[in-house]
């Protein structure tokens, strides 16, 4: 496979492109909302255990037994809820889900921007097509494994915001959809090989060399033979 213009490998790598930029739009939404809701968790914990600690010495004050056992059983109460409440931020673990979340949209970003990189560039200027196409490939396989489940909340989020990017046809991540049509290759692009001379070029960089580099192996400019007078 060789670089065209708008030929199947630019096709297969804004394919491409396009999936991992829904990716980083979840993925970011998700490390922002498990961030609030992780603020949201933590700052009762903070307000209650300050509660606890301030009774526990305006106790040493109380005269009354009964006022003070009232005291001791409320103080108990609000360190129960505080300890539940400790228990379900533990289990929910957002803190760490949120870092996740983000490093992982940060890593498709990375790989949507060295797409981006490659087809801004000219043909001539580009790595080769084939390398570059198994190592995208490679790395979009290795981020999908490794990238964690996007909230049923997320998912409905997107489609509700970004409707017209879905509707206009736009290559979208497999949990958005679920469902890919399945494009075949047509034409014959493929077929047409650089000049002999120079395979390793593409035709605008072969066109770009002087005439005299794109000389087959072995021959000579020929010169018209000096004539004398």
């Amino acid at each position: 496979m060789r670089w065209v213009s708008g030929g199947s490998a630019e096709k297969i790598l804004l394919t491409f492109y396009e999936k991992a930029t829904t990716n980083v739009w979840c993925h970011s939404r998700v490390g922002v909302t498990f961030k609030e809701e992780d603020r949201c968790i933590g700052l009762p914990r903070i307000v209650l255990s300050s509660i606890v600690a301030s009774g526990a010495l305006c106790l040493e004050y109380v005269k009354d037994d009964q006022v003070k056992s009232y005291a001791l059983l409320g103080l108990a109460a609000v360190g129960g809820i505080n300890s539940l409440i400790g228990s379900v931020a533990l289990y929910l673990d957002r803190g760490k889900l949120s870092g996740q979340h983000k490093q992982v949209a940060e890593s498709w970003n990375s790989l949507s921007g060295k797409i981006a990189l490659c087809l801004s560039k000219p043909i001539s200027h580009r790595p080769a097509c084939d390398h570059f196409l198994e190592s995208i490939q490679s790395d979009f396989s290795r981020l999908t494994e490794s990238s964690p489940d996007v909230p049923r909340s997320v998912i409905n989020a997107f489609k509700k915001e970004e409707a017209e990017w879905v509707e206009a046809g736009h290559a979208v991540a497999f949990y958005l959809n679920g469902v890919h049509e399945l494009e075949v290759f047509e034409g014959d692009e493929e077929l047409t090989s650089p000049s002999p001379s120079h395979p390793e070029l593409s035709e605008a960089a072969r066109l770009a060399l002087p005439s005299r580099a794109l000389q087959m192996p072995g021959s000579q400019e020929k010169h018209p033979e000096s004539v004398r007078i």
